[in-house]
């Protein structure tokens, strides 16, 4: 399974999520999900910022090795399930291919929630520890759908 994590840029929220959730798959041992991030308007090759690096190190995780990637056809396909950090970065997905539809989710949507995962993009370290505090519950949620979906499959 292949999971992409979607915002604009690819060096703050999206490489959070994917950094912060890969951790989790690991401690649940769902060793078998590729987990990537990507963005709308990125640039190949532009690391995490300074604040995204300082919120993950916050939670031990590190991420320097983090380069960003634009989110391209070839990887909305290969993906099997697209993440986005907004309601209006999910929009944008389905105008470029409506068949996507099906596969794409706003983060929050897995805890239940409806609403958007604010840019922090130019703020202050805590504006970006908040971020990913508001980003964990969602996180922790998919990671317990697949942690029982491996369960109910007979995979460990």
């Amino acid at each position: 399974m292949t999971i992409v994590f979607v915002c604009t840029g690819n060096i703050c929220r999206s490489p959070m999520a994917e950094y912060f959730f890969r951790r989790l798959t690991d401690d649940l041992g769902l060793d078998r999900i590729q987990i990537e991030s990507a963005g709308l308007a990125a640039d190949f090759g532009i690391p995490c910022s300074p604040q995204a690096l300082f919120a993950l190190s916050q939670e031990g995780i590190g991420a320097q090795e983090h380069r960003s990637q634009p989110l391209t056809a070839d990887l909305m396909h290969r993906a099997d399930l697209i993440v986005t950090m907004t309601s209006a970065h999910r929009e944008a997905i389905l105008a470029q291919d409506p068949g996507m539809a099906t596969k794409t989710r706003t983060l929050l949507s897995f805890a239940g929630g409806s609403g958007n995962v604010s840019d922090p993009y130019g703020g202050s370290f805590e504006d970006y520890v908040h971020c990913l505090a508001l980003m964990k519950p969602a996180l922790h949620a998919l990671a317990s759908h697949l942690r029982q979906q491996a369960d109910s499959a007979g995979q460990e």
